[in-house]
């Protein structure tokens, strides 16, 4: 069974206010703010921003892994093996983000933030809402505009709403008359 992300922070069990760089724990030396859980929207910890030496520190170390570790001489089939748990868990925690989103009762608008394009079609497609913004939303003029689920049924704007005030009519005429 896939992790879920509360799994993983439960295992993990984050320190408030401080950063896990290198496997040591470390003080941030930054402003602190609180992560919201996604659902029931409770602070589940406090973190602090890394600060200049925080950052230069998970720098240094993820180079020298790269660097000094086996990876960059390890055969891809090697490399697919190690990855492959991490891009399930990815897959999983979309498909966890997807069911909150869609256990709401409302469904009027809904955003995917991602830089795989593939990746922000399929939540989209999956996330019961009138409309999905990708990478941030704005709504255009021409575009319906309407909700699913109790935030209603239909759309206004665009060419539907165009047409509920419209009334179609065939005329034929009849030119050998």
């Amino acid at each position: 069974m896939t992790e879920t992300l509360m799994d993983v922070h439960a295992r993990l069990r984050p320190r408030p206010g401080r950063l896990l760089v290198d496997g040591r724990w470390l003080d941030g030396g930054g402003a602190r703010f609180e992560q919201i859980h996604p659902v029931n929207n409770r602070a589940m910890t406090t973190v602090e921003e890394a600060g200049e030496h925080g950052v230069n520190l998970a720098v240094a170390a993820a180079r020298k892994a790269f660097d000094e570790g086996p990876w960059p001489r390890m055969p891809a089939q090697d490399r697919k093996r190690i990855l492959q748990p991490i891009v399930e868990r990815i897959y999983a925690a979309e498909e966890e983000a997807v069911r909150i989103a869609n256990d709401s009762e409302y469904g009027l608008t809904g955003t995917v933030y991602t830089t795989d394009i593939t990746r922000a079609f399929r939540a989209a497609h999956a996330i019961r809402s009138g409309s999905v913004g990708i990478n941030g939303y704005s709504g255009t003029p021409n575009a319906p505009m309407g909700g699913v689920k109790r935030s209603g049924i239909g759309r206004e704007g665009g060419w539907p709403a165009i047409e509920a005030f419209t009334e179609l009519k065939t005329i034929s005429i009849n030119l050998d008359a």
